[in-house]
């Protein structure tokens, strides 16, 4: 900030916003806890003043007042730094669709602006490293460079930060004792094998056995026995997913991603050969298996949203539900079911349910799906809900700009997902060692770049007028197509 000609004494205030009402007002939303973070103040000395703020706003409005300025003659000059992670940009995603490739943008803008010294959920709010938040922006990373840092900073800073019963914060470093999410513990076990998946490195199980160990140690603490079913802890934010979500009594989508996780870290110590901490994961994850079939999977083939506080079934059977039953291989789970009555009708716009997926948690609906080899869905419900996102510029953090932020980067999967859609690569191995290749051609032509640790995988195609695709696949030498 410069400012000239001051008398002295004149107060300068900034207040900072994402949006502005039709007559150019100011919108903010968090007047009442984090306004002061997206304000600044300055009083000026006589004569030339420069003074440069240190704690960096993302924003796209900035509101200038001036105050106790009787005759002055101010000149004041704003001036902006651009301040960030430097993301590689090596991940490319072009093709004839316009809207596509403008969602592309607004997702990879996003993701940079939320990529500071660490993963931020947005550069205007809080800028807390939500372990939630920072899983999806890794996936997110990882199209645009192959560089795990800022992962790797973030699962070492939320292990160094624990509570005495072993359960880690939500985002870390912090003073908020009440941001304390039993769920987002078991995300930080998840992201310990988004990193080895990534770098082929697996001895983060062996840096931070104990940490998991404590954290399980915590869910036998609420465990009912009567169940086998972990519990909710009224001490603690259970966070699910940002929807009406069943959260009380023995949530479906607690025990459910809490088996996920045990699933995913006993297969890997195994095939890593930690066959001692494989067995012990597993073991645990039997237990809790038996439980969730046994209570959780109804006659009808589908997963119930919980027990209720009382010991009832929850009649409802959410989306969350039926997508973790099919990510877990529950015995009993109908998925052709969950996905003819669920979840095709809900991509494809047919279905509201009472707790429909918030923009975070699409990425796991997404994923599933496109897996299951409904890209197409995905493809088309991706360019309905963030078209808006498309023409702002930047992906919010709901699917419309006046609920929280705009610019929030766990609604920017799409930014991995398109590519991984119309190019049809998918990691198959540690490290990038083994891809698949399974393309979805929905658009004429198109361009695609996946960087990796052996370098860039490029794809090219165009449509030819007799209705058929020319292709041309380059995989850098050390990756091998699995198909």
């Amino acid at each position: 900030m410069l400012i000239y000609i001051a008398k002295g004494g004149e107060i300068i205030d900034m207040t900072f916003s994402e949006t502005v009402s039709e007559k150019m007002e100011i919108s903010n939303q968090y007047m009442t806890h984090c306004a002061p973070a997206m304000s600044n103040r300055m009083i000026a000395r006589e004569g030339a003043n420069r003074h440069e703020y240190y704690h960096p706003i993302g924003s796209r409005y900035m509101m200038l007042r001036v105050r106790a300025n009787p005759d002055s003659e101010l000149e004041i000059k704003p001036s902006f730094r651009w301040e960030a992670y430097p993301i590689g940009r090596d991940g490319k995603f072009e093709t004839s669709n316009p809207l596509a490739d403008k969602i592309w943008k607004a997702c990879e803008q996003t993701q940079r602006v939320c990529s500071l010294d660490t993963y931020v959920d947005t550069p205007y709010r809080e800028q807390a490293q939500w372990w939630g938040d920072a899983r999806v922006q890794a996936w997110n990373t990882f199209m645009l460079g192959d560089d795990p840092r800022l992962l790797w900073r973030g699962i070492r800073q939320i292990a160094m930060q624990t509570a005495p019963n072993g359960l880690t914060y939500g985002h870390s470093p912090t003073m908020a004792h009440h941001c304390i999410l039993p769920d987002y513990s078991v995300v930080w076990i998840l992201t310990l094998f988004d990193y080895y998946w990534q770098t082929g490195d697996s001895s983060v199980y062996d840096d931070y056995e104990k940490t998991i160990d404590a954290i399980l140690s915590y869910f036998d603490g609420v465990t009912n026995p009567n169940t086998g079913l972990v519990s909710y802890d009224p001490r603690y934010w259970l966070f699910l997913d940002w929807t009406n979500i069943q959260r009380d009594g023995e949530p479906a989508i607690l025990n459910l991603w809490l088996l996920y996780a045990l699933d995913v870290t006993a297969d890997t110590c195994a095939k890593t050969g930690r066959e001692g901490m494989a067995k012990k994961y597993s073991a645990r994850a039997a237990k809790l298996r038996e439980a969730i079939e046994k209570n959780l999977v109804d006659s009808d083939g589908l997963v119930r949203d919980g027990i209720l506080p009382g010991g009832k079934p929850n009649p409802l059977k959410g989306i969350q539900a039926q997508v973790l039953g099919r990510m877990t291989n529950l015995k009993g789970f109908d998925f052709e079911k969950a996905k003819d009555k669920i979840l095709l009708p809900f991509l494809r716009g047919e279905l509201k349910t009472h707790a429909d997926p918030s923009s975070y948690w699409h990425v796991y609906l997404y994923d599933l799906m496109i897996n299951e080899g409904y890209g197409r869905e995905v493809y088309a419900d991706i360019l309905r809900k963030w078209k808006d996102m498309a023409e702002f510029g930047t992906a919010y953090e709901g699917f419309d700009s006046k609920t929280g932020t705009c610019s929030h980067a766990w609604t920017a999967h799409p930014l991995f997902l398109m590519p991984r859609i119309l190019g049809g690569i998918k990691q198959t191995a540690p490290a990038w060692g083994k891809v698949s290749f399974n393309p979805l051609f929905i658009e004429d032509k198109g361009s695609i770049v996946w960087p990796t640790p052996h370098g860039k995988i490029k794809l090219q195609w165009r449509k030819l007028p007799d209705g058929t695709f020319e292709k041309k696949l380059d995989l850098p030498e050390g990756i091998e197509l699995s198909n």
